[in-house]
């Protein structure tokens, strides 16, 4: 049984700020490729495993040698890419920062309340979304590989990394965990070590390995259920005539 969570008064106040205050305005709103009327996503901000971020942010500057350390606050904003690459997946509309953001605001919702289901879907209500998207990364590592270089005396130095992420995809109408999934993915370059190399590489590095895991963690969303990797949930619903629903496949009914 879904619990429900009643803010009250600040609820009422919450949405009369959300109507005189901010435009709940969506990133590449409209119809899909289809015709169809497209889901509205909202992405909540990533969770981390505990001591994940500063773990990374040391192997990024050890791995590029970098004089300067890596800031663990200017790490990638995972969430961010998620957006990017739904947005680019023309499957979605998603809701933009800045309504989630005063939504969190006017509630006092602190950043460990973004977990709780019931939270997620009630922010999901108030900002009229079809389903809220939770983000967790549980592991992220770097390291340096060498190989043989064809015909030269020399070694080449790579740097691979590996991400694992779940993923909750939460359908705001009925509270159900409509998706519920684990990714590993394994980030291959580009990028070489050397000596003397500075924060900014490395931290543009860190960006195209969330980037790339940002574009898995969406094509997963759209397989048929069953492969997806590491599936923890897979309840399919029947296709209906309300707005926006994604079907076990990740496409929208016909219409």
């Amino acid at each position: 049984m879904n619990r429900s969570i009643n803010f009250g008064g600040a609820q009422a106040l919450v949405v009369f700020f959300l109507l005189t205050h901010v435009s709940i305005s969506l990133l590449h709103a409209g119809p899909d490729e289809t015709g169809g009327v497209k889901p509205r996503v909202v992405v909540l901000p990533a969770e981390h495993s505990p001591g994940v971020k500063a773990a990374f942010a040391k192997q990024m500057k050890d791995v590029f040698a970098a004089v300067t350390p890596v800031s663990e606050e200017r790490l990638p904003d995972f969430s961010a890419a998620l957006t990017d690459a739904l947005v680019g997946s023309k499957k979605y509309d998603v809701l933009e920062r800045s309504a989630l953001e005063a939504v969190t605001k006017e509630l006092h919702l602190g950043h460990t309340e973004f977990a709780d289901l019931d939270r997620a879907v009630q922010m999901g209500k108030l900002l009229n979304a079809d389903y809220v998207l939770l983000p967790e990364i549980r592991l992220i590592t770097a390291s340096v590989t060498k190989s043989e270089v064809p015909f030269v005396p020399a070694m080449k130095k790579s740097i691979n990394a590996v991400m694992s992420v779940r993923v909750r995809l939460v359908e705001v109408a009925t509270s159900r965990l409509a998706r519920s999934f684990s990714e590993e993915i394994l980030h291959a370059g580009p990028g070489t070590a050397s000596g003397g190399g500075s924060a900014d590489q490395a931290l543009l590095y860190a960006q195209s390995v969330y980037r790339a895991a940002a574009a898995e963690v969406v094509a997963a969303l759209t397989k048929p259920d069953g492969q997806v990797g590491a599936t923890e949930s897979a309840q399919a619903k029947e296709p209906s005539n309300k707005r926006g629903e994604i079907s076990a496949s990740g496409e929208e009914p016909n219409r």
